[in-house]
């Protein structure tokens, strides 16, 4: 556990336990997940120590309310005002009459080692019982001195008095006063998704907001990119010109009824390499040549999966093989593909004949390679790639708005070019970009699920379930223009009415599709708002997704609130792309630019930048992901010695894009090792700082569904960290450095401004310009 507060009883070693602890501690039986606040006591003449924990795990770097009472008959405890734990165990007198002076109380840890890295901003300790309504009084009006009027107030503690009222711990030295910014009660901007949902556009109310108001779904106008790749000689494109022209009218044909206009721009590659090569679009190359045949990956330029998928016999294999000749009979993974002779450019036309994943002259790519090699910026256009599939049904692929390569190189949409711009087949783009935009197949619900208990199968149309979308009801997967036949499922749902078959995220064919749906425009209009502001050429900030709240009130008056706009941001987007990094307490976040594995050489690398080099994007703690970095990773399965061997084990560098002063750093770990608990996984952190000097941070607890944050006190700039570990499985998300509040990097930037109108109108004035970052009001 991490303490907080605790009153322990300093006299009897027999009891150690009698008193009462408030803190942080997992409640699962691993050890190392759900962390949630816990208030324990005992009195003395208690048998056992009782336990509350809060109804869910805390929420890291925001600020929380939290009390506990005990009233000799009942545990309670409160979360922001909230009562969501209580308990009758303990009962009678807290302390009897002869052990009352035993009691030490002590903050911020236990004599045990168990201390808090947080902050504590205040402490009020009382000698009766707070109520609800007094607790929720609390949260508001945070600051109490002891008056006269205020008699059961025993301790208030702003900590600015430390040294004068407290004795130190075992290393004599006091706890930090820092400068607090913005440790008031604010509303909670998290906006949580439903369990089935990803973003904050998931969030029942926000979608609620941009179904009803038309303000949140005016004209948009979005940026893509068509890269048509030719030959050295800038023929034999992949689309025609023809294709592009017809493929962008229709597009804006559909959309701009939703008041969405696509922009169209074509970037024209030369290269007769990428042009002669198949590019595949869902088949990852380390499955080629496996012993295993993949489907995605069986095709004629494969080799038939390198010969996976087309076992054949190669008589005389050794005469064959580096004989000068390409012999197709040989030329499979099982055959060390003709012992090279395929993809040798002097024997034969590799192009035709290299199958060989490792070969420079193999005849494929996969998409992922593609664009890896073209490195196009995906922060200002959607671009729009064209590959090959082996699977007849699949016309295209797309990257979902939360994805972590959204906005990369990576992202975008790949299109196989026989669907793009062709007359039955217009509608594959539009569906792709529907995807793009947040959209789930309309089949989502009962198709797509794992199991009949699935949190997100649908049995009715649901902002919560399903496509997330309550104007389509719940449908197979299938292809007709019609609702489906009957059919037996095994959850129960034999019969489906009124499907929407003719929806544009069907599976129907393009003389069928004609239509998304409120909801589905709803939700698009909102993605682009949260995520893809980056691709509009207006520069006007994205709306604010829910109603202001009265968070205070008074008989003369009451105080407002709001969120910042969906996006995020604090700052006006005309400024520096430095700006959407800052804070409202200008502090500036910055994750990691590039992430190395010393002392292994593989193909690892190429991803490990991409997976570390962006915010968090783990879809489910705690559970193991291909979007993270692990030692076991870059290891071959069958190497015998540990992936991690002591005593240094494992370690990631990082570097970021600019060097800073931290404040804080934090470590988005999201699996560990059964075998390895909290305190085990992470054995030592590394500061790398630009004067070439390193700080060891030494041992942490780690959680897997809560950030691990440290505050740091280096006075120097921090370019780079480097993260030690002896479980070779452990998962590592992301990582990201923050400033000190008022970062230089941040004076630059200009606050948003809110403009309030009242109805009736303000006395002096028809409205009223706010631009603090409180985003506060009284009226």
């Amino acid at each position: 556990p991490s303490i907080y507060i605790g009153l322990y009883d300093k006299c009897s070693y027999a009891s150690r336990d009698r008193g009462w602890i408030v803190g942080i501690q997992a409640v699962s039986d691993q050890g190392y997940m759900d962390a949630r606040f816990f208030f324990s006591l005992k009195t003395d003449r208690a048998y056992k120590v009782t336990t509350i924990t809060a109804h869910q795990r805390y929420s890291s770097n925001q600020w929380t309310h939290l009390s506990v009472t005990y009233d000799r008959r009942q545990m309670k405890m409160y979360v922001d005002g909230a009562q969501v734990a209580v308990s009758n165990e303990q009962s009678g007198d807290l302390f009897s009459t002869l052990t009352r002076k035993c009691k030490i109380l002590m903050l911020g840890g236990n004599t045990s080692g168990n201390n808090y890295r947080g902050y504590l901003e205040h402490f009020n300790l009382w000698s009766q019982a707070r109520t609800q309504r007094e607790i929720q009084q609390d949260v508001r009006h945070q600051s109490y001195r002891k008056t006269n009027h205020l008699p059961q107030l025993v301790l208030y503690e702003n900590f600015d008095r430390v040294q004068t009222l407290w004795l130190t711990g075992k290393d004599g030295t006091y706890p930090k006063i820092k400068l607090s910014y913005g440790s008031e009660w604010h509303l909670d901007s998290s906006l949580a998704p439903p369990p089935c949902g990803h973003t904050t556009c998931d969030n029942v109310e926000v979608i609620t907001n941009y179904n009803h108001l038309s303000s949140f779904r005016q004209k948009k106008v979005v940026r893509y990119r068509v890269i048509n790749i030719y030959d050295d000689e800038h023929r034999r494109p992949t689309v025609t010109q023809l294709q592009i022209d017809l493929q962008h009218y229709y597009l804006n044909k559909v959309f701009g009824k939703y008041n969405i206009t696509w922009e169209l721009s074509v970037l024209d590659i030369k290269n007769s390499s990428l042009r002669n090569r198949l590019i595949l679009a869902n088949c990852d190359i380390g499955k080629i040549g496996n012993g295993n045949c993949d489907p995605e990956c069986n095709h004629t330029l494969t080799g038939y999966d390198g010969g996976d998928c087309l076992k054949g016999l190669c008589f005389y294999e050794k005469k064959k093989k580096r004989n000068g000749v390409c012999n197709f009979e040989c030329n499979s993974e099982l055959f060390n593909f003709d012992g090279g002779d395929c993809c040798n450019p002097e024997v034969t036309d590799v192009i035709k004949t290299c199958f060989n994943p490792a070969s420079p002259y193999r005849a494929y790519l996969d998409v992922r390679e593609l664009k890896n090699v073209l490195q196009l910026d995906g922060s200002t256009y959607l671009n729009i790639f064209f590959a090959n599939s082996s699977d007849e049904d699949l016309a295209g692929m797309a990257t979902w708005p939360w994805d972590k390569e959204a906005l990369t190189h990576l992202g975008g949409i790949v299109l196989n070019p026989a669907f793009y711009g062709v007359l039955g087949h217009m509608d594959t783009m539009i569906h792709e970009l529907g995807h793009s935009l947040g959209l789930f197949h309309v089949f989502r619900g009962i198709s797509e699920i794992d199991s009949c208990n699935d949190q997100c199968m649908e049995t009715e149309p649901s902002l919560e379930t399903g496509d997330l979308c309550a104007d389509t009801n719940p449908t197979p997967k299938h292809k007709l223009c019609q609702d489906p036949n009957p059919w037996n499922d095994t959850c129960g749902i034999n019969n489906f009415v009124n499907t929407p078959y003719n929806n544009y995220m069907s599976y129907a064919d393009d003389d069928c599709t004609d239509s998304f749906t409120p909801n589905q425009v709803a939700r698009m209009h909102c993605y682009l708002d949260l995520v893809y502001q980056s691709w509009q050429p207006a520069s006007k900030p994205p709306p604010i997704p829910v109603a202001p709240h009265v968070v205070d009130h008074t008989a003369e008056s009451v105080t407002l609130e709001w969120l910042p706009p969906i996006d995020g941001r604090f700052y006006d987007r005309k400024n520096n792309i430095v700006c959407s990094m800052c804070d409202s307490t200008m502090a500036w976040h910055t994750y990691c630019l590039e992430a190395t594995e010393p002392h292994k050489i593989d193909t690892w690398g190429l991803s490990l930048k991409s997976e570390m080099a962006s915010p968090p994007d783990v879809e489910q703690a705690c559970e193991t992901s291909v979007r993270t970095w692990s030692p076991v990773s870059a290891v071959n399965a069958q190497t015998v010695p540990p992936a991690c061997p002591e005593p240094q084990g494992c370690y990631l560098e990082l570097h970021f894009r600019y060097p800073l002063v931290p404040d804080s750093l934090t470590i988005w770990v999201t699996f560990v090792s059964n075998e390895w608990n909290a305190s085990g996984a992470v054995h030592d952190i590394k500061l790398l700082t630009v004067g070439g000097n390193v700080f060891s941070l030494g041992p942490q607890n780690v959680f897997c569904d809560i950030p691990l944050t440290i505050s740091l006190s280096v006075l120097e700039e921090v370019s780079g960290i480097q993260v030690y570990t002896l479980d070779e499985h452990m998962e590592i998300d992301a990582a990201m450095l923050t400033s000190a509040p008022q970062s230089p990097l941040c004076a630059e930037c200009k606050p948003v401004q809110y403009k309030l109108i009242r109805d009736p109108p303000f006395q002096k004035e028809s409205s009223v310009i706010v631009t603090d970052l409180s985003r506060r009001y009284i009226d």
